[in-house]
């Protein structure tokens, strides 16, 4: 499955797991990385 993992997702009391923030943040920065020809880091 792709995207957040969250709780009452648009609701009044809506929350996102930090990590789940984590791992989609890194997963739209390497595609952004690779589209734009960067090569990822090591480390």
């Amino acid at each position: 499955m792709y995207g957040l993992v969250s709780e009452a997702i648009h609701g009044f009391d809506e929350r996102v797991s930090v990590e789940s923030i984590r791992r989609i943040t890194k997963s739209i920065a390497l595609f952004i990385a690779g589209w734009c020809g960067i090569d990822e880091q090591p480390g």
